[in-house]
Formats: structure tokens, sequence, C-alpha cells
């Protein structure tokens, strides 16, 4: 898509938006390390400490949704501007609070803004790939991941200097609060889209196929199985390996450590990747090392044990690493509205929500070998319906713009 940005400009939005990334990253990494301190303080136990944290999720998938229409009508950057800030300074109430119906109230603050944070950003720098006319999008889903990885390096530096856990946030707040100050307005700012409601003016009116709806919603439920095996790692790849592989606590985490290793090279790799391979065939690259890494990791307490579970996670943190930057990226290409990219974001939210809890509640049924062979079977979706659902995706978009298929006007970002 032609664009009058010049080259300056367009390093100075893809500093801004990977440095806004990181930012994020490092506050949802601040607000992680914090938990065991804000446990034990407040005394919360497991039950009450899953309320503050499904509180959060809530909240962010509602103000997901809502955060699409906002970018269309004003502007990622508009949107982005205030609502970096709001996260950062969000974390204040959590950190402070002295009851347990404060920090619920509290936490749903966090949440909304930790929403209208994740869909504002995500629209901006899919509309700065858009104008790059090149993969540029698995970069920024790295440096989230540095941000958060630097947040728990510096709290547990933090801790060993005897810094109090809630100045350790409190000071996070602040440099986040000073990062956003020095990323944000430096974001490009692309034009609010036309409302797609009839108009009495010149203005054209967005209609869209049912097709193109299907099709978004299709990547929508892939993005929500790329978070559900996903966060089934996250969450259960170190019990997995005491419960079923008999591996002591020292060793049993290094399955999340190299999973989330893998997950970080990868992204910094994802751009290259896909701009030699396209979407289609990196999305079947993806789902070939998800689905790989999942059956060698689910067969290792049978043969391979620990070794073997470590090499199939971090073959499966290769192949997941660019998924959701693949379909944030094909929504894209296919002139997809604010609202299409917050759909993607909400269902991968859900995704990482319901996930882990899914599993658990099948490991209580069955046992945690059988439970995680449910994200393992998801896996081959990447290699079917995914390359499907983008081809067809892309058809429409090019048929759109050679006039032989009536499906939406010619996105009007103006620049």
């Amino acid at each position: 898509m032609p664009h009058n940005f010049s080259a300056p400009e367009l390093l100075r939005g893809r500093t801004a938006i990977f440095g806004t990334f990181a930012t994020s990253g490092f506050t949802a990494g601040i607000w992680a390390a914090s938990l065991p301190a804000l446990d034990q303080r407040m005394g919360l136990g497991e039950a009450r400490l899953g309320t503050v944290l499904l509180s959060i999720a809530a909240a962010a998938l509602v103000s997901a949704l809502i955060t699409g229409r906002l970018c269309d009508r004003y502007g990622s950057r508009a949107v982005l501007l205030f609502a970096g800030p709001l996260c950062a300074i969000s974390l204040v109430g959590p950190t402070l609070a002295t009851d347990f119906t404060g920090l619920i109230a509290f936490a749903i603050v966090y949440g909304t803004s930790q929403g209208v944070l994740e869909v504002s950003m995500n629209v901006n720098s899919v509309e700065l790939e858009t104008a790059y006319d090149r993969p540029i999008l698995s970069s920024f889903h790295g440096s989230w991941s540095l941000g958060s990885a630097a947040a728990g390096g510096a709290t547990a530096l933090a801790v060993g200097l005897d810094i109090g856990a809630q100045a350790i946030v409190l000071g996070g707040i602040a440099l986040c609060l000073a990062a956003h100050a020095a990323f944000n307005h430096r974001a490009l700012a692309f034009h609010a889209k036309p409302d797609p409601r009839p108009s009495t003016g010149q203005q054209k009116t967005v209609t869209r196929s049912p097709l193109t709806f299907l099709l978004v919603g299709l990547i929508a439920v892939l993005a929500c199985a790329g978070h559900v095996t996903e966060g089934a790692i996250y969450d259960w790849a170190n019990i997995f390996a005491v419960q079923e592989l008999n591996a002591t606590d020292a060793l049993a985490p290094l399955s999340l450590t190299v999973f989330a290793a893998a997950m970080t090279i990868a992204r910094f790799l994802g751009d290259a990747v896909r701009s030699k391979l396209g979407s289609e065939r990196t999305l079947v690259l993806s789902g070939v090392l998800s689905a790989s890494g999942y059956t060698i990791a689910l067969v290792s307490p049978h043969w391979g044990g620990l070794p073997a579970a470590l090499a199939g996670w971090t073959i499966t943190g290769l192949g997941l690493s660019i998924i959701v930057p693949v379909l944030f990226g094909a929504v894209g290409a296919a002139g997809g509205s604010g609202r299409d990219l917050a759909l993607v974001s909400t269902f991968g939210g859900f995704g990482l929500l319901i996930g882990p809890a899914l599993i658990g509640y099948l490991a209580h049924a069955t046992d945690l070998a059988t439970a995680l062979i449910i994200p393992g079977v998801l896996t081959i979706a990447f290699l079917t319906v995914g390359p499907f659902a983008l081809k067809r995706l892309r058809h429409i978009e090019d048929a759109r713009k050679n006039d032989k298929f009536s499906d939406e006007p010619e996105p009007a970002i103006s620049r």
C-alpha cells in the first residue's frame, strides 16, 4: 500500500513501537514478579489470588473489544498516548491495596488499562507494517518478551539488595512512565478509518462480505488456539517435569526457561522468515515445529526423560513464537480495521485465560500427560486451517484491489 512517510519517519515510528512493546512487557513482568510478595502481605491464598488474576484478565478482554472502535475512530496513536501511562500508573493501586475488596477494584482498573494498551499498540504496529510493506511485527513481540525478562531480572536484583517489594514496584512504575513518555509520542499517527455506518456525504459505506467476516473470525479462533498451547506450557511445563519426569525442584524450571528463550530468540528472527517464506508457508512451518515439539515432550516420560522434554519445549517455542504476529499481519494486510484486530487480540487473550484452567480440570479428571494432548492437537490447526484462512483472505484483498470483488472500499488510512 502506498504511503507518504519518509524513511526516517518510518524508523522513528518503528523505534517508538519497539520501545512501547518492551515497556508493556516490563510492566507485566513487574506485576508478575510482585505477586508472591502481594500474596504474603495480604494472606490471599491460591483461591483469592486466582480471583485477582481472573479479574484482570476479564477486564482486559472487555476493554480490548472497546479499544478497537476507539482506534478506528480516533487513531491508534491517540489511544496509545494515554493508554501507556495509564497502564503503568494503575499498578499503584494493587501495590498499595490494604484489603481484598480494594485489591479487586484496583485489579480491574489495571486489567482495563492493560487491554487498551495491548490493542492500541498492536493496531499501530500492524498499520506500521502496512506502511513498511514488509514483515516487521515479530520483532515487536520479541521486545515484549525482553521487557518482561528484564523486569524479572531487575526484581531479583532489587530483592538481593534488600529493597522492599512495594518500593520495587513503585520504582518500576516510575521507569515505565518515563519510557512511555519517551516512546509513545514518537509513534506515527495513522488517521482514523471511515465510519462503517451509512453516510449522506461522499464517504463510502464500508460493507463486508460474510466470507471476510468468517475468515477474520477463523483467524481469531486460531489466535485463541495459539494462546491455549502457549499458556499450557507457561503454567504446566514445570509441573509436568516434576510429576511425569520426577525432575528436581532445581531442574524442573528449565522447562519454562528453554521455552521462553526459544520464543524470544525466534521472534527476532521471525520477520526475516516471513519475508522469505510468506505468511502461509511460515504458518505451516510454525505448525510443524509446534506439533513436533509437543509430541517429543509428551512422549518424554516413555523415551528420553527430561532432556527430551526440554528439547520438545524448545522446538515448540520456536514454532509458537511467530504464530500470533503472522495472524495479526494477515488481518492488517487485508485492510482489517481496529475492531478486526481487537477481535483477534480478544480471542487470543481468552485462550490464554481459559487454556491453563482447562488443562487443570482435564488433568484432575485424568492425568497431566493426557490433558496436555489437547493443546498438542490444536497445533495441527496451524498446519491445516491456518494456511487456508490466510490464503482466502489474501485472495479477497487482491480481488478487491482489482475491483473484482465487492467487499469493502480501499482502507482510508490517509496520512
